[in-house]
């Protein structure tokens, strides 16, 4: 029998998505009865509908005080829809109050914040107003803590995984798969008593003397149990492959969800203004994975009140303009192969390119780096042309953030200008973030995956096709002479030696630029499952994430929007080059680090640095690699299985043979206490992943053997 606890959290979390989808149909109601689209008995009903469920599921986990306001949004509904209240806009504001209360004492909930019902509490004299009831009957019926039910409902601090509802024909179609698996499994077992049984046979025929012939028989055996594995095989992969396509789908949401809330973002701020705008929303019913399509939400809000406030002229303007009175913006979404093409574009007045070189003068951009590219430097952090703050546009923080997070989910953002007509914004996204159809390369003997939809071509080229323009290299012999950059360079790995006069490149392109990225080896194409390096390291520079090979290696996945970024800019890491001593002395490092994708970056960059370095998955493993071998340094994480950093770094410390080995621990814990702890363990260094920057833990470490 379920305890109560865990089963009333359970119903906490279902009921917080309830909420969420409760609020969104509200405010897209009470919106179009504001506009006047639709039928408004119809739309009053679906709001009563929205808010009696809410009242009830309210009730269920105990929280009166969304209860409450739910029944006197119930009353306020009755009111319009019987006629013995004028929907004016007084009372849209309020129903768009509540909502806005009700999804922030959510937030609260979610967040297991004291008094939850606190933004609720402003609302009763304004609801009591609008019911002509007197203030003191609603004035007692919130509580201002939460019942005994519903702190027990209040999510655990651990991290709870997301809900997710999934439609009866998705299940069902994944049931239907899972049922071939099952049979393909079964005859794989078969086939392995199969061949113990044929195994027996030939120990009993070597043993009775009679191997030669005894051979012959189970070789035909064999020989017909081969052909029925394969068939397996293929049945296997064909079975596991439309499971893959089945989960996907599962996760897959319409663009349309993303999007949500963009229209009461354009009423607010238009509110009482000398603007009118319209939004139109086109190829909602796009299905988008899920990680991606939450993580497009805040983009868009952005780039929606961008156009609103940056974009869209007063009517008046619009009118002398030869412009309609209400302003256009289009929020779209198409599908190009693997990717998802999601557009932004307003009809407004569109960039100020002036402003733009002016404030990027003052701002000390390089001139260089502004000419041909004045629509991309509206992208660097805290840029604005405005000269005044705004409360809708803020003090210049936005575009940076878009692309910052655009870029997070491996994808790129573009800008395309039309002075006096308007801005298209243009975001380019792989479909799902948890797999890739990638290309293997190699580069400085180490293997490297780039996002095959990124990739635009690959060439053998003759060296001598490379020549050199205004201080960068470029590719000539391909149609338009191409930026070219040695992958090498942008990751600050050592050359390797040119051995063949052809040399291979990979054409790299976003919908911004396209340019040349010169490998040493092209491997193959492949499905790879992405593993994301972990908040603990950050978000490193030309990296996007880690897979696991068939062969057990682990291969960086290579941001392609990075890598175009820095060939364009003429970007390059410098390699640090250790001391001739240093190399011939050939140092020896240990690595304690329980993630591998982790482990295997750093032990690359160290090697790679002309350092012999042994791995361990823990600090136990660590110590013991000491104690067999010696180190001339170790490098530990803090947080790690069996013996942590800050133990691993006291037990070399109080060892009486290796006491003196150098130690720098890279760890996420970033307070002055965590650092303070790390020091007076012993630790000589304590570099933050958050800042890691393998240049940094090379002078380190130099500095120490």
């Amino acid at each position: 029998m379920v305890s109560g606890a865990p089963l009333i959290q359970r119903l906490m979390s279902t009921f917080l998505v309830e909420l969420e989808e409760h609020v969104r149909a509200i405010e897209r109601d009470v919106l179009a009865l504001e506009r006047g689209e639709g039928i408004p008995a119809q739309i009053y009903t679906s709001l009563f509908r929205s808010a009696h469920s809410l009242k009830g599921a309210a009730r269920v986990v105990g929280l009166d005080g969304i209860e409450t306001v739910c029944h006197r949004f119930e009353e306020i509904v009755q009111a319009l829809r019987d006629g013995r209240r004028t929907p004016d806009a007084g009372v849209f504001q309020l129903l768009l109050a509540v909502a806005d209360a009700l999804s922030a004492s959510g937030r609260l909930l979610g967040e297991q914040r004291e008094n939850p019902s606190q933004p609720l509490l402003p609302l009763l004299p304004r609801l009591a107003a609008a019911l002509d009831v007197p203030e003191t009957a609603t004035a007692n019926e919130i509580r201002e803590e939460p019942t005994q039910l519903a702190t027990m409902a209040m999510p655990s601090a651990k991290p709870q995984d997301a809900t997710l509802r999934v439609a009866a024909g998705k299940l069902d179609a994944l049931l239907a798969q899972d049922g071939e698996l099952l049979v393909a499994r079964r005859r794989a077992a078969s086939h392995s008593q199969v061949v113990e049984h044929l195994l027996r046979r030939a120990r009993n025929a070597q043993r009775e003397g009679r191997a030669e012939s005894g051979l012959r028989e189970i070789v035909r055996e064999l020989q017909g149990l081969t052909g029925e594995m394969m068939e397996d095989a293929r049945a296997l992969d064909q079975a596991a492959e439309k499971l893959s396509e089945e989960i996907r789908q599962v996760r897959m949401l319409p663009f349309s969800q993303a999007c949500e809330g963009l229209d009461r973002v354009v009423r607010d701020l238009t509110a009482g203004g000398d603007k009118s705008v319209s939004l139109i929303i086109s190829g909602g019913e796009i299905g988008i994975d899920r990680s991606i399509l939450e993580g497009l939400r805040d983009p868009l809000v952005h780039l929606v009140r961008n156009a609103v406030d940056h974009g869209i002229e007063s009517r008046d303007v619009r009118k002398a303009a030869g412009k309609h009175a209400t302003g256009h913006v289009l929020v779209s979404a198409s599908l190009s192969g693997p990717q998802v093409i999601v557009k932004v574009r307003d009809d407004g007045r569109g960039i100020d390119t002036g402003a733009v070189n002016a404030q990027a003068v003052k701002r000390g951009i390089a001139a260089s780096k502004v000419a041909g590219h004045e629509h991309d430097v509206i992208f660097e952090p805290g840029f604005t042309t405005q000269t005044s703050v705004s409360r809708i546009s803020g003090r210049g923080v936005g575009l940076d953030v878009v692309k910052s997070q655009i870029e997070e989910m491996r994808g790129a953002i573009s800008v395309v200008n039309e002075p006096g007509r308007g801005v298209e914004f243009t975001i380019v996204l792989p479909l799902t973030l948890t797999s890739i159809r990638g290309l293997l390369i190699g580069c400085s003997g180490q293997i490297f995956a780039l996002d095959s939809t990124m990739v635009r071509g690959l060439r053998r080229v003759p060296r001598e096709n490379v020549r050199f323009a205004e201080g960068r290299s470029v590719l000539v012999g391909e149609g338009d002479p191409l930026p070219l950059a040695p992958l090498s360079d942008l990751l600050g790995l050592p050359p390797a030696p040119q051995r063949d006069a052809l040399m291979q490149v990979v054409l790299l392109g976003t919908a911004a630029a396209e340019v040349a990225i010169a490998v040493d080896l092209l491997y193959d194409e492949d499905d790879l499952t992405v593993r994301n390096l972990g908040h603990r390291f950050g978000r490193l520079p030309n990296i996007s994430g880690g897979t696991i090979l068939p062969d057990g290696r682990v291969a960086l996945i290579l941001h392609a929007g990075d890598l175009v970024e820095a060939t364009l800019e003429g970007k390059s890491i410098s390699r640090v080059a250790p001391a001739k001593p240093a190399v011939a002395l050939r140092k020896r490092l240990i690595i304690a680090e329980d993630s591998m994708t982790t482990r295997t970056l750093i032990k690359a960059i160290l090697e790679n640095a002309g350092y012999e370095v042994d791995a361990a998955a823990d600090g136990a493993q660590a110590w013991r690699l000491v104690e067999q071998k010696g180190a001339d340094l170790v490098v530990a994480d803090v947080e790690m299985p069996e013996m942590d950093g800050f133990e691993l770094t006291r037990t070399i410390r109080s060892s009486l043979h290796y006491g003196d080995v150098p130690v720098i621990l890279l760890t996420a814990l970033e307070t002055d206490r965590d650092k303070a702890r790390g020091l007076s363990a012993g630790a000589n260094a304590y570099l933050l992943k958050s800042a890691f920057d393998q240049r940094e833990l090379l002078a380190a470490i130099r500095e120490m053997v």
